[in-house]
């Protein structure tokens, strides 16, 4: 009997402790009592059945299947939870890079952080089942960490930026993953300032433009692992370019057609020439629908909320904002009742992939925002990122456990795969997913009215993609490509300056499918902590690239205590991760 007060972690009350010291010594017809750690009864039950010959075993996740409205409700706070866990992590991992120019490591700040994130990561605060009030504290909370968060980012970024070789108007890239980017690279600080051409070091042009914001974007290759590179800009004569859309976009990677409302009709991914959108169908179709579960506003998504679909009460025309030699980009406006979704949609002549920028004013209760994508992919499961992970769920209706998973939880993206093409869904700040005969959506906006009446009305911001590949996601990278979207690279103006090599990697791993999350000061200061996992389900035996002054390198578990120490040889070392492992180490 597992006992204590209320369902929030309460321990036992005196009453129940002195109830249980009674039963100890038995009564008749109720059996006796022995209080005891539950680690003890565990141990002891799985010493008694573990062995024993038919014992059922189950292998996968234990889906929960209840409180789906966890995963959407109060999508403002779970944006600054997606924005800042990203933020800390570049800080860590950049502070730990530039460590080899003796940059200083910012331990106060992102302590602070991370206590903040991890408390407002309480079971009701994350999910968007408190009261209102509790939002307003932790949006001032996540709001002053943000703050302090990119301040000092920006600070390592520059002091690191004047140890790298530069000439005038240089423009220096940070890149805190672990994995070769090839991106669009936002530009800010040359707003005022007319930009004739965006060059490499070795002097070729890059695509560039300038977007309607005001900022320089171009696209860059060959950025290198956890690493940076040297961009230069030169100021004169910007040209200008014609705004023109005529429904139809296609670069070397797919070819798309919309039709008036921006709902994507027909999608053809090139490489092998399959159309992905159902016949008969639309994609990107932003709906709404009518959310009364039966119990628990915040908390449940009922299955039946499909019954009662509301779509946009009016449609503005196309609007085009951008159509430059990097992207071309189109507005449009919906109107939902008393709510109004407005969406750049950004498509890009490099980039394989398609961002739906979104902004909301949301004045609606009891009303879901989601998108849908139904698309012709042949499979009966999906693929789903997970903290350090991803994991396959069924997408059919064939027993009751599959389809209670009308709505499953995933972090940056999602995938349907055939073996030879596929597309993923990708977000910047979305967790619940719907994924049933082939039709790929995203709950957007949930907007429940108990405990928080006023849950989710407001102003929100979030950013998905859908990414049309050959291959399945494994070998298309849809990983990296989610990334992307969610991790921005630090760029820094730069004038001329003699400092150390451009580009130098700080540390690399040769396999793309063992993923360095990220590198941090270790808890007792003793190093640096690399911590990384296996992504694609493959037994690995690779090498880690490590800096020169790297003496020793262990093997640590999740605590940082050293296991084992790794021979270095010639600045590499060799590791292995089995499939899905999560491996930490530590460098000194």
């Amino acid at each position: 009997m597992l006992f204590g007060f209320g369902d929030g972690g309460g321990g036992p009350t005196k009453e129940m402790l002195e109830n249980a010291e009674r039963l100890r010594y038995g009564i008749p017809g109720i059996p006796r009592i022995e209080q005891e750690f539950e680690r003890e009864f565990f141990d002891r039950t799985y010493e008694k059945v573990a062995g024993l010959p038919d014992m059922p075993k189950w292998n996968g996740e234990l889906y929960f299947e209840y409180h789906r409205g966890t995963l959407t409700s109060i999508a403002k706070n779970k944006r600054y939870n997606r924005k800042n866990e990203i933020l800390y992590m570049q800080l860590e991992t950049l502070a730990s890079m530039l460590r080899e120019q003796g940059g200083a490591y910012p331990s106060e700040v992102i302590e602070r952080g991370w206590e903040i994130l991890l408390l407002n990561q309480f079971h009701d605060i994350i999910p968007g089942s408190c009261i209102e009030a509790v939002y307003r504290q932790s949006d001032q909370e996540y709001e002053e960490i943000q703050k302090r968060g990119e301040e000092t980012l920006r600070a390592i970024a520059e002091k690191g930026a004047k140890t790298v070789d530069t000439q005038d108007h240089a423009i220096v890239v940070y890149h805190t993953q672990g994995y070769v980017r090839n991106d669009v690279i936002f530009v800010e600080g040359l707003e005022q300032v007319p930009v004739e051409k965006v060059t490499e070091e070795d002097g070729r042009e890059l695509a560039f433009q300038r977007t309607s914001d005001g900022k320089i974007v171009f696209y860059a290759e060959g950025i290198p692992k956890l690493g940076c590179k040297v961009f230069y800009y030169t100021a004169g004569d910007e040209k200008k370019h014609s705004c023109q859309w005529d429904g139809h976009f296609e670069n070397r990677f797919y070819s798309v057609t919309f039709n008036e409302c921006m709902e994507i009709v027909s999608l053809i991914e090139k490489q092998t020439g399959k159309q992905l959108i159902k016949d008969g169908k639309k994609a990107n179709e932003i709906i709404t629908y009518e959310d009364r579960p039966m119990n628990w506003d915040n908390w449940d998504i009922d299955i039946f909320y499909k019954k009662k679909p509301y779509y946009a009460d009016k449609v503005s025309d196309v609007r085009v904002l951008e159509d430059g030699q990097v992207r071309k980009t189109l507005e449009i406006i919906k109107q939902f009742a008393d709510s109004t979704v407005i969406q750049k949609i950004h498509l890009y002549y490099d980039v394989p992939r398609i961002d739906f920028e979104t902004h909301v004013d949301w004045r609606e209760h009891n009303v879901l925002l989601r998108v849908n994508f139904p698309v012709e992919v042949n499979t009966t499961k999906a693929a789903y990122e997970i903290q350090f992970g991803n994991i396959e769920r069924e997408t059919t209706n064939n027993h009751s456990w599959d389809t209670a998973k009308f709505e499953a939880c995933g972090h940056k993206w999602a995938d349907l795969s055939e073996e030879n093409n596929g597309i993923s869904l990708l977000n910047d700040c979305k967790y619940g997913y719907g994924i049933k005969d082939g039709n790929l959506s995203l709950t957007l906006i949930k907007a429940g009215i108990y405990p928080n009446e006023n849950a989710d009305i407001g102003e929100h911001d979030f950013t998905y993609s859908i990414y049309p590949h050959a291959g399945r996601w494994q070998e298309a990278e849809t990983i990296e490509m989610a990334y992307n979207l969610n991790v921005p690279p630090v760029v820094v103006l730069q004038g001329r300056n003699k400092g150390g090599k451009a580009g130098k990697e700080f540390i690399k791993c040769e396999a793309e499918n063992c993923f360095i999350e990220v590198i941090k000061q270790a808890e007792d200061k003793n190093g640096r902590i690399i911590r990384m996992y296996e992504n694609r389900n493959r037994y690995t035996k690779t090498e880690i690239s490590l800096p020169e002054t790297v003496s020793r390198m262990y093997e640590c578990n999740l605590l940082e205590d050293n296991e084992r120490e790794i021979p270095i040889s010639g600045c590499l070392a060799e590791i292995i991760l089995k499939p899905y492992e999560i491996k930490t180490y530590r460098i000194i």
